[in-house]
């Protein structure tokens, strides 16, 4: 790391990885795409290898491996070892339905230091709807209680639109019942499968104002972190606060990489700064007409957490 970014502490802070487009469900918001193999655009075991290299010149900083579904690659735990061994804390975003006692047992030892399981409901009605699989409620919770008694870091991830907003209060409770650590909102946004969601279903205004008061209420009572991701508001809203013409307000220090390499300011965009496969990261991050690492930061959040 040069000493600028060092001293500057303008480098990276966690890098959130598309590291497959596969998936085992049928989500109506994934930005994914409607694909259950594995791309052949996807980057190859030795191109990863050489990803983590460029990413970890920035090192220590959290690698958060995604998708699509990231256990959908069967080298992912490869994958995750040798970020380890570059000083990268690894964690992962599952949907939860793979993992099994075996999986738990590979993430742990793995060493990937935290797992954030999709949960877009309080029950199975509408969590299954949502995912489009029949028994993917009852996979989440499984998975979270799975993990948590392996002592992996456990978070609840709910991308959140009008269909289950009234349940956020239930989701809260089960998340809390389960001990996870965190309770991340992700608002539903037009992106890859998420371009055919019915215009009735998008939260936006005061909708997505009122989730914004309530997790910012509901972060001072609960003992977990909570955070809302992806989450802006309308002009109308008392104090200003939005993100003119964004539908995902750029994580400061953060940015994302899709599956082909491009790296971008979070995953709801697709501007983007750069392709992995061509450039190096430092490149990328700091040298870039548009960086991913110098967007403001308009996110809205309750607590710090990842």
């Amino acid at each position: 790391m040069h000493d600028h970014d060092r001293s500057q502490g303008d480098g990276p802070q966690s890098v959130f990885w598309e590291i497959t487009t596969g998936c085992n469900l049928r989500c109506i918001h994934c930005r994914a795409g409607d694909a259950e193999l594995m791309s052949p655009d996807d980057l190859t075991r030795e191109e990863c290898c050489q990803v983590i290299d460029k990413i970890a010149e920035y090192a220590p900083l959290d690698l958060v491996f995604g998708g699509g579904e990231p256990l959908w690659r069967r080298d992912v735990f490869a994958l995750a070892n040798y970020a380890a061994s570059k000083n990268l804390t690894v964690s992962l975003a599952t949907n939860g339905a793979l993992v099994d006692e075996a999986m738990a047992q590979r993430i742990r030892d793995a060493g990937i230091r935290r797992a954030a399981v999709s949960l877009d409901g309080a029950s199975p009605s509408t969590h299954d709807t949502f995912r489009g699989h029949r028994g993917a409620f009852d996979a989440s919770v499984r998975a979270l209680r799975l993990l948590r008694e392996l002592g992996v870091n456990t978070q609840v991830d709910t991308s959140v639109s009008r269909h289950n907003a009234h349940e956020l209060p239930e989701i809260l409770a089960l998340a809390e019942s389960l001990k996870v650590q965190a309770f991340h909102v992700f608002r539903l946004v037009p992106a890859g499968c998420g371009l055919s969601i019915p215009e009735e279903q998008a939260l936006i205004g005061e909708d997505a104002g009122e989730i914004l008061n309530w997790l910012e209420e509901a972060a001072l009572k609960s003992n977990l972190k909570l955070k809302a991701d992806c989450v802006t508001v309308s002009p109308r809203m008392p104090g200003g606060q939005t993100a003119p013409g964004q539908d995902c307000p750029p994580r400061a220090r953060t940015c994302y990489v899709a599956h082909r390499g491009e790296v971008h300011p979070c995953g709801c965009t697709r501007v983007s700064a750069g392709n992995l496969r061509k450039s190096g990261f430092r490149e990328i991050w700091r040298e870039a007409p548009a960086p991913a690492g110098t967007v403001e930061d308009r996110r809205l959040e309750a607590r710090s957490c990842l």
